[in-house]
C-alpha cells in the first residue's frame, strides 16, 4: 500500500450539524463529460483520482486510478459514521457532499463515487437518528474543516465516563414535530443506525450538558427528547454501558434542536373584537395549577369592562405552516389517559378553530382543558391549563434628555418610590449636569409584555399637576403628544425638575396615573484606584490546586468527580519521576469582583500549616512543600482577615515499576480515618461521589464495591464497579492536567426513592467496602442525611386592605438542626407586607390589587448540627427551592372586611361592634377572642398605641377606642381590626387570627376616609398633612396629623417589647430631610414645611448585652467582652453611644491619646498648637500632653491628624513610648520571625512590635499573621489598653 493510502486509512472525522449540500444536489445536475482528474478529501488530505498509470505506481503522492468503468470507491475508516461528509474538487470548483449511508453514490466530473467502510465493532454506532411516524430524521456529524495537513489522531475520552472514542453530533428536529411526539422516543429508533450483530444492546444516557446522572436503558426503553424551546443535549454511552468497560464503549454527545414555536395559539373575543394582548407558555407551575406548565393569555385593559368574553384555540401558525395533520378533540377538565375521557364533556366544536364561537371565560379565570391528538402514529393526550387575566396599563417616564440634542445622555441612574399616594421617579444626573437645569422628558407605557414608546394611541389626556378626574383637568392643556411623541411636529416638554414636577395621565380605558418626576445629583462614586489597601475586604477564601511546577505530566482531579472536593480534599496525580518531598504546587486564589463599586477584590492569601499556627506564606509554583508523608494542609485566609478555609492537597505519584495495580481512594484518610459524611440533598444534586484511581503499573483486577447495613442510601446503577466487564481498571494514563484517558473511576451513592420518585428522607448510614485483587480492603463508614426540601404551601388566600394578614409558607423540613428562611426572589409584595424570619407572609396591606412574586426556601445548617454530629463542613448551604405565588388584596368594603373575621375559630365580633357615628365619642369594640391572645389594634392600616389611642381589658377582649382617636380618623368609612395570636405577643410565631369591621363617621370634623376603597388627603384649610410610614416591630405616631406651615409636630416612637428604635427620619414634600429634635421619652419634634411631611423609621431587636457593661453590641461570648468590661468599668474607654461600643470600628489617633491621657490621670500641658486640633475638641488636651512628652508626634507642617486611623504597628510604638514615659523598663523582646508577615513590619516599629508581643499586649491575629499595618479596631484597642493598664499597675505594685 502507498504511504498516502496508509495515512488516509488513519483519518477519523469529527462531527457536528450544519446545513451543507447533500449528494442529491450533485446527482441532479446535468451529467458532464468524463474528466481525467477529480480530487477528494476525507478531512485532512487531498487525494487525486485520475488515469495516469505511471504517476500512480510512483506512490509518492496521494494519487489513485479510476476503475475500468470510470467509477471509484472511497475507502473510509472502519465503522464510519453516516451521514459522511466528503469534499470534492473538479474543474476548479470545490464543494462538500454528504453520503447518507454506505450505499449512497454521487457523480463528479462524469465519474460515479461510492464509499466503503469495514464493520469491525458490532457495538459501535454508525448512524444516529429517530423515526417519527414514517419519517427518519438523521443526526449529522459536525461539518469538517478540510485541510491538507495529513491524518490526525483519534479523539478519545479524557474524563468520566471513559470511552474509546467521543463523537459530537446534532439532531435537527426544529419546526418539524410537536414536542409531545418526542416525549417517549424508543432507544431502538435512536440507535436504528447501529450496525452490530452482537448481543450487547445497552445504552447509558443522560440529558443536559452538565449532568452525569446516567440511566441504563435497553432498546425497548424510551427517552424524552422534547423541550419547549431551543435544544436539548444528550450523552449516549453505547456498548456495554459499564463504567470500566472503556474498550467497548463509545460516547456520543448529541445536541437535539427542537421546535421553538408554541403548540397552540389562543384568542379571547369581546363580541367580534379580539382583546388578547399576548400569550406565552410558562414551563413552571405554581399554586393550584395541576399541569406541568400553563399558558398565560393576557388581555388588553379594554377587557376589564367587557362582558361575554370567549376563549378560542387552534394550532399555532408555525405548526400549521409545517404541515401538521391530526384529528383534534378538546375536553373540559384535566385527564391523563384516553380511557379517563369516557365521560368527559367534549367542547371541540365550541373552542377549536377559526369558526368556533369560543367558550365563556372571565378575566382572572383558570381554565382546565384536555387536548387529544390522533393520527396514524397513535393518540397523544395533553392536559392544558390556561390562565386568563387583564393587563393593567403602566405609565411612567422613559428618560430625561438634554435640550441640546447633540449632548450625551444626562441620566446616571433612575429610582422609584411612593410619596403621599403617588409614584415618584427620581433621576440622578451624570456629573456636570445641573440639577436645576432644563431637561426634556419622554414618557412611555406598558401593557402586559408590550412596551409602547413614541406613541400615545392608548392615552386620552396628559396634564401637568395632580387631578383625580378628567373633569377636574378639563381646563389644563393636553401634553400627551409632547410627552409621549416629542417630535418636531409636536415639540417637547421641557422643565426644571429639581423641585419635582407632578403629572396626571388619563388612559382610554378609564385609568388615572399620577406621578412626580424629580432630578437630583448623581449618587455614583468614582471608582477608586485598584490597590489592596483601598479595595473592599473580601470574605472569599477560595483555593484551587492546578498542577505541579516542573512536571510535564500531571492530572488534577476534577471538582465534580468527588463530593469531598468542596470540603477541601484536592488531589494531583503525576507520572513523572518527581521527588514528593520537594513539590512546588501550582495553585490559584483568583480575585473577586465588587459589582457595587466596580472594582476587583484581591483573592485569599495562602499559607501552609494548621489554622491558628504560624503558617508559611505560599507562592504558586515557587514554594516547596513535602508531600511524601501524605496530604499537606493549606489555609486560605480571606482579605477581611476573618474568613478562612482549610484544604488538604495530596500529590500521588504513579508507580510504573509496580507491575500490579495500586488502589487510591480520595479524601478518606483524614483525622477521623475512613469516614464520609454524606448529604443526599438538593445542594448536592442528590448524590455523593467517591473518586478512585489505579496508580500502579498494571491492571487493577477484581475491583468491586459493596454497600452493607445501608439506611436511606444505595449504589447508583451506572456509577458503580464490580461484575463481568466492570471489574478491571487499567493503569492511570494522563492526557493533560484536566484529562486522564484511563485509570480513573468513581462510585456514586444516591438516596432511596419512594414509589412516586421522591427521596426517602432520614439519616444516612452504612458501610462501603471497596476491594481489589492484592489490595487491602477499604471500608468507609457512612453517616449523613437524605433530604428533599420542598415548599408545600399551595395557593395563598385573599387578603383585604387594612386588615392584618398572616400566612405561613410551609416546607417539609423536619429537622431541628436545619434552619429554613423564606425570601422573596422576584415580583412585588403589597405595600405594608413583609416576609418574617419564621417564613410568615405578614403585614397590613395598604393597597389593593393582584400581586405576583417569587419566593425561595433557603435551607442552612444551624449550630445544633455541629454539636450533634461533630461536622463542620458545608451541608446544604443556601439551597433554593423556588415557588411562584399570587396574592389578591381585595378592597376594604364592609362585606370583605367582615369576611376576614375568624368566626369559626372563636374570634367573632360581639355586640355589633363600633356603631356608625355623627359625633365623636369613645366606643367599645368587643371580640370573642381570648384576651390573653390579643396582640395589636389597627385603624385604617395604622397600628394604634394602647393607653393613648385605646384601652383594652378582658371579657373576652374589650377594646375601648377613645374619642380623640375617632376624631383623628375623621369622617368617612374606616376599617378597624384586632390582631390575635395564641399566647399573644409572647408567641408571635403562632397563626394570626383577627376580628375586623368597617364603621362610618358622618361628622364635620375633617379627616380622611379609610374604608370602602379608602381615600387620599393633602393640604387642607387647616394646614398640611404629616404622614407616617409604619415599620414592623414598633409604632410611630404624629400629633397633630395636620398642621400649618411653621407649626411644631410631635413624633412619638413606641418600640415593641424586645426592640428599640434604629432610625427615624422626617422628609418634606420634595424629599428634603427635616430636622428632628429629641425631647426625650421617645418623643421628637419637627417644624411643618410647605406641602406636608412624611415620617418613617425602623426598629431593631435588642441584643442582650454581656453583664457588667451596657453595650448591646458586646454580647456574651464575644472574645472582647472582658476587655470592654475592664476599660469601661475603669473609665479608660467610653461607648460610642449609651448602648453601643462599636467594637469593630476603627480607632483614630485622637481616641488613642485620649485613652492614654486618662490612664495617667489627665495631666495638664499647654502651649502646643496643631492647626487641625480645634480648641475644645475632646482630644485637644490629650494631644498636647502626648506630643510634648514624645509619646506620639505630629505629621509635620503643624498637623496632628486626629481623625487618621491608627495602624497596629503605630499603636505598638505609642504603647512602648507610654510605658517608657511612666518610667517602666522595656527590655523584653520576642522573636517575630515565625509570623508570615513579619517582613511587613516597618523599620521604625520593629522594636516596639517585638516588645508588645513579648509582654502580651499585642499577639497575632491567627493564621500565623501579625498584620502590622492593619487598622486597630476599638475591640483590639480595648484589649491592649486593659493589658497595658494591668501591666502598669502590677509594676507599680
Amino acid at each position: 500500500m502507498s504511504k498516502w493510502k496508509k495515512s488516509l486509512a488513519m483519518v477519523l472525522t469529527a462531527a457536528m450539524l450544519l446545513s451543507v449540500l447533500p449528494v442529491s444536489t450533485w446527482a441532479a445536475e446535468s451529467e458532464p463529460e468524463p474528466d481525467d482528474e477529480v480530487v477528494f478529501n476525507l478531512g485532512t488530505m487531498d487525494v487525486t483520482v485520475g488515469t495516469d498509470q505511471a504517476r500512480a505506481e510512483e506512490g509518492q503522492e496521494p494519487y489513485d486510478l479510476f476503475q475500468a468503468d470510470g467509477s471509484y470507491t472511497l475507502e473510509l475508516e472502519p465503522d464510519a459514521f453516516f451521514p459522511y461528509e466528503v469534499q470534492f474538487t473538479h474543474d476548479g470548483q470545490t464543494q462538500q457532499v454528504w453520503f447518507m449511508d454506505p450505499e449512497d453514490t454521487v457523480d463528479v466530473g462524469g465519474h460515479t463515487f461510492g464509499v466503503f467502510s469495514e464493520s469491525t465493532d458490532p457495538n459501535k454506532l454508525t448512524q444516529i437518528g429517530i423515526w417519527v411516524g414514517e419519517d427518519y430524521i438523521p443526526a449529522y456529524p459536525e461539518e469538517k474543516t478540510f485541510t491538507n495537513d495529513g491524518p490526525e489522531a483519534m479523539p478519545i475520552s479524557g474524563g468520566l465516563p471513559l470511552a474509546k472514542e467521543v463523537k459530537y453530533v446534532n439532531l435537527d428536529l426544529s419546526n418539524k414535530y410537536l414536542p409531545s411526539q418526542l416525549t417517549k422516543v424508543h432507544v431502538s429508533a435512536v440507535l436504528s443506525g447501529i450496525g452490530h450483530t452482537g448481543t450487547s444492546d445497552r445504552v447509558a444516557w443522560v440529558r443536559g450538558y452538565s449532568s452525569d446522572d446516567f440511566q441504563i436503558l435497553d432498546q425497548s426503553d424510551t427517552m424524552d427528547l422534547s423541550a419547549r424551546y431551543g435544544s436539548v443535549h444528550i450523552d449516549l454511552l453505547v456498548g456495554s454501558a459499564l463504567q470500566l468497560d472503556k474498550g467497548n464503549n463509545t460516547l456520543y454527545r448529541v445536541n437535539v434542536t427542537v421546535p421553538e414555536a408554541e403548540m397552540f395559539q389562543w384568542d379571547v373575543l369581546a363580541g367580534t373584537e379580539s382583546v388578547k394582548s399576548s400569550s406565552y407558555y410558562n414551563e413552571n407551575s405554581y399554586g393550584d395549577i395541576k399541569t406541568d406548565g400553563y399558558y398565560e393569555v393576557g388581555l388588553n385593559p379594554a377587557a376589564g369592562s367587557a362582558e361575554g368574553l370567549k376563549l378560542k384555540m387552534d394550532f399555532s401558525d408555525q405548526y400549521e405552516a409545517n404541515g401538521k395533520t391530526a384529528s383534534v378533540y378538546v375536553y373540559q377538565g384535566l385527564y391523563e389517559t384516553e380511557e379517563a375521557l369516557a365521560n368527559a364533556q367534549e367542547i371541540t366544536g365550541q373552542i377549536w378553530g377559526t369558526d368556533a364561537a369560543g367558550i365563556d371565560v372571565e378575566s382572572e379565570d383558570q381554565v382546565e382543558l384536555t387536548v387529544v391528538l390522533k393520527n396514524s402514529d397513535g393518540t397523544v393526550v395533553l392536559p392544558q391549563t390556561v390562565i386568563v387575566y387583564t393587563y393593567g396599563l403602566w405609565v411612567g417616564p422613559d428618560n430625561l434628555y438634554s435640550t441640546n440634542e447633540t449632548t450625551a445622555n444626562v441620566v446616571d441612574s433612575q429610582s422609584g418610590g411612593t410619596e403621599d399616594g403617588r409614584k415618584v421617579y427620581t433621576f440622578s444626573l451624570v456629573a456636570g449636569n445641573a440639577v436645576d437645569g432644563a431637561y426634556a422628558l419622554m414618557l412611555e407605557y406598558t401593557s402586559g409584555k408590550t412596551n409602547y414608546q413614541g406613541t400615545c394611541d392608548h392615552i386620552q389626556k396628559a396634564v401637568q399637576g395632580l387631578y383625580s378626574t378628567l373633569d377636574q383637568a378639563a381646563n389644563q392643556p393636553d401634553l400627551k403628544e409632547k410627552l409621549f411623541i416629542g417630535s418636531s411636529q409636536y415639540g417637547k416638554f421641557t422643565a426644571d425638575f429639581s423641585k419635582g414636577v407632578n403629572f396626571t395621565v388619563f388612559d382610554i380605558y378609564g385609568g388615572v396615573h399620577q406621578f412626580c418626576v424629580r432630578t437630583t445629583e448623581s449618587t455614583s462614586q468614582p471608582t477608586p484606584d485598584y490597590s489592596e489597601e483601598k479595595s473592599p475586604l473580601s470574605a472569599d477564601a477560595y483555593f484551587q490546586a492546578n498542577g505541579i511546577a516542573d512536571s510535564s505530566s500531571c492530572y488534577v482531579m476534577n471538582y465534580d468527580n468527588d463530593s469531598y472536593y468542596s470540603n477541601g480534599y484536592q488531589t494531583i496525580f503525576t507520572t513523572d519521576d518527581v521527588d514528593l518531598s520537594k513539590i512546588k504546587l501550582k495553585f490559584s486564589a483568583p480575585p473577586g469582583y465588587d459589582y457595587q463599586n466596580g472594582q476587583w477584590i484581591p483573592g485569599a492569601k495562602i499559607y501552609a500549616g494548621q489554622s491558628g499556627s504560624t503558617g508559611t506564606p505560599q507562592e504558586s509554583g515557587v514554594t516547596v512543600n513535602d508531600f511524601s508523608n501524605g496530604p499537606v494542609q493549606y489555609v486560605a485566609t480571606a482579605q477581611n482577615r476573618k474568613d478562612l478555609k482549610n484544604y488538604w492537597v495530596t500529590v500521588v505519584k504513579k508507580d510504573s515499576n509496580d507491575t500490579s495495580g495500586k488502589l487510591f481512594i480520595n479524601g478518606i484518610n483524614g483525622s477521623q480515618g475512613a469516614k464520609r459524611t454524606v448529604f443526599l440533598t438538593q445542594a448536592y444534586d442528590y448524590h455523593h461521589d467517591i473518586f478512585l484511581a489505579n496508580v500502579g503499573g498494571g491492571d487493577l483486577k477484581n475491583l468491586k464495591v459493596e454497600l452493607t447495613d445501608a439506611q436511606n442510601v444505595q449504589l447508583d446503577e451506572f456509577w458503580t464497579i464490580g461484575g463481568d466487564g466492570n471489574n478491571t481498571l487499567a493503569p492511570l494514563s494522563i492526557k493533560n492536567s484536566d484529562e486522564a484517558s484511563d485509570g480513573i473511576a468513581k462510585v456514586r451513592l444516591v438516596p432511596e426513592r419512594n414509589a412516586d420518585g421522591s427521596v426517602k428522607t432520614g439519616a444516612v448510614s452504612g458501610k462501603l467496602t471497596i476491594t481489589a485483587e492484592d489490595q487491602k480492603p477499604v471500608v468507609i463508614e457512612l453517616t449523613g442525611v437524605a433530604f428533599q426540601p420542598e415548599i408545600t404551601s399551595g395557593g395563598l388566600p385573599d387578603g383585604v386592605k387594612y386588615v392584618p394578614y398572616g400566612q405561613l409558607i410551609m416546607t417539609n423540613n423536619e429537622y431541628d438542626w436545619l434552619s429554613v428562611a423564606i425570601k422573596q426572589t422576584s415580583g412585588k409584595l403589597p405595600d405594608g407586607m413583609i416576609f418574617r424570619e419564621n417564613g410568615e407572609l405578614y403585614g397590613v396591606p395598604q393597597t389593593t390589587g393582584r400581586y405576583s412574586f417569587g419566593i425561595s426556601a433557603e435551607y442552612a445548617v444551624n449550630e445544633k448540627y455541629t454539636q450533634d454530629y461533630n461536622y463542620t463542613g458545608d451541608l446544604i448551604g443556601d439551597t433554593n427551592n423556588r415557588e411562584y405565588l399570587n396574592l389578591s388584596i381585595l378592597d376594604n368594603t364592609a362585606e370583605n372586611v367582615a369576611a376576614q373575621t375568624d368566626v369559626q375559630d372563636g374570634y367573632g365580633l360581639l355586640d355589633g361592634g363600633i356603631k356608625d357615628m355623627t359625633d365623636y365619642q369613645s366606643q367599645e369594640f368587643h371580640s370573642n377572642g381570648a384576651y390573653g391572645n390579643f396582640v395589636d389594634f389597627w385603624l385604617d392600616g395604622v397600628k394604634l398605641v394602647e393607653g393613648q389611642d385605646y384601652d383594652s381589658e378582658e371579657g373576652s377582649t374589650k377594646i375601648t377606642i377613645r374619642a380623640q382617636t375617632f376624631q383623628k380618623a375623621g369622617s368617612g368609612s374606616h376599617t378597624i381590626a384586632a390582631e390575635f395570636r395564641h399566647g399573644g405577643k409572647n408567641n408571635l410565631n403562632s397563626p394570626l387570627k383577627k376580628t375586623a369591621q368597617v364603621y362610618k363617621a358622618n361628622t364635620s370634623g375633617g379627616g380622611s376616609s379609610g374604608g370602602g376603597g379608602g381615600g387620599s388627603s393633602s393640604g387642607t384649610s387647616k394646614g398640611f398633612d404629616a404622614g407616617v410610614s409604619q415599620a414592623p416591630n414598633g409604632t410611630i405616631t404624629v400629633t397633630p396629623k395636620t398642621a400649618a406651615k411653621g407649626k411644631l409636630v410631635t413624633v412619638t416612637v413606641t418600640p415593641d417589647a424586645g426592640y428599640r428604635l434604629d432610625k427615624l427620619t422626617a422628609t418634606g414634600k420634595n424629599g428634603d430631610d427635616l430636622t428632628l429634635t429629641d425631647i426625650g421619652g421617645g418623643k421628637y419634634t419637627f417644624v411643618m414645611p410647605t406641602g406636608g411631611a412624611r415620617v418613617s423609621g425602623s426598629f431593631v431587636k435588642i441584643i442582650q448585652a454581656a453583664e457588667g457593661q451596657p453595650f448591646e453590641d458586646v454580647p456574651q461570648g464575644a472574645w472582647f467582652v472582658d476587655a470592654v468590661k475592664y476599660v469601661y468599668q475603669n473609665g479608660l474607654m467610653a461607648g460610642t453611644s449609651a448602648n453601643t461600643f462599636s467594637p469593630y470600628a476603627n480607632t483614630s489617633r485622637g481616641m488613642i491619646v485620649t485613652v492614654l491621657h486618662g490612664m495617667c490621670g489627665k495631666p495638664v500641658f499647654e502651649g502646643c498648637v496643631f492647626s487641625d486640633v480645634e480648641e475644645g475638641a475632646y482630644y485637644a488636651k490629650a494631644t498636647c500632653w502626648a506630643s510634648q512628652n514624645q509619646i506620639i508626634s505630629g505629621f509635620g507642617q503643624g498637623k496632628f491628624g486626629p481623625d487618621e486611623d491608627v495602624q497596629r504597628e503605630q499603636l505598638a510604638v505609642v504603647m512602648m513610648r507610654y510605658a517608657q514615659y511612666l518610667g517602666l523598663e522595656t527590655p523584653e523582646r520576642a522573636d517575630l520571625s515565625g509570623f508570615a508577615d513579619a517582613d511587613q513590619i516597618s523599620a521604625y516599629a520593629q522594636e516596639a512590635m517585638s516588645w508588645v508581643n513579648a509582654v502580651g499586649l499585642l499577639s497575632g491575629k491567627g493564621d500565623g499573621i501579625m498584620d502590622p499595618q492593619g487598622v486597630a479596631t476599638r475591640a483590639e484597642v480595648a484589649a491592649m489598653m486593659a493589658r497595658l493598664d494591668q501591666v502598669v499597675k502590677q509594676t507599680e505594685g
